[in-house]
C-alpha cells in the first residue's frame, strides 16, 4: 500500500461491473452481429435460388420453342416429305439412299423432339423442385412482408401447356 514508511497497513481494491450500467451492450451487440450474419445468408440464399429458377424458366421455354418448331415446321415438311417419296416409289422409281435418307431423318427429327420434351420436362422439374411441390407462392424477397407476396397460377409454371 502508500502511505508513511512507518505503516503497515495493506489496502486492498476490488471492483465490480454492475450490469445496470452497462446494459448488456456485448450480448446486444452479439445478437445484432448473428442477426445481420443469419439475414445476410438468406439474402443469398434467395439470390441463388432466385437464379436457378430464372435459368429453369429460360431452359424451359427455350426447349418449348425449340419443340415447337419441330413440331410445327421440321415434322411436316418431312412427312410430307415421305409422302412425296413414297408417291415416287409407286410410280416404279425407287431410290433407295433417298428412301432411306427420308426415314432417317423423320425418325431424327422425332426423336429430337422427344428428347426436347425431355429437357423440357425436366426444366419444370427444376422449378417444381426451387417452388416445392404444390407451392403457388413466387419466392418473396427477404426484405418484403408476408403481405407484399404475390401468388402465381401454377399453370403459368408450366406455361399454361399443362403436362404433354
Amino acid at each position: 500500500g502508500y502511505g508513511n514508511e512507518d505503516d503497515d497497513r495493506l489496502l486492498l481494491g476490488l471492483g465490480i461491473k454492475l450490469p445496470i450500467l452497462n446494459a448488456n451492450k456485448a450480448e446486444i451487440g452479439d445478437a445484432r452481429a448473428e442477426r445481420e450474419q443469419s439475414r445476410a445468408a438468406a439474402e443469398s440464399t434467395f439470390a441463388r435460388l432466385a437464379r436457378e429458377l430464372a435459368a429453369s424458366e429460360a431452359k424451359r421455354d427455350a426447349m418449348r420453342t425449340q419443340r415447337a418448331r419441330y413440331e410445327s415446321e421440321v415434322v411436316p415438311m418431312l412427312e410430307q416429305q415421305a409422302v412425296e417419296v413414297e408417291q415416287i416409289a409407286e410410280l416404279g422409281e425407287v431410290d433407295t439412299l433417298v428412301l432411306l435418307e427420308t426415314v432417317t431423318r423423320h425418325f431424327d427429327a422425332k426423336q429430337r423432339v422427344l428428347e426436347l420434351r425431355v429437357l423440357e420436362h425436366e426444366a419444370l422439374i427444376a422449378m417444381r423442385e426451387l417452388l416445392g411441390p404444390d407451392q403457388a407462392l413466387l419466392p418473396a424477397p427477404v426484405e418484403t412482408a408476408a403481405h407484399e407476396q404475390t401468388t402465381h397460377d401454377p399453370a403459368e409454371i408450366d406455361g399454361g401447356g399443362g403436362e404433354r
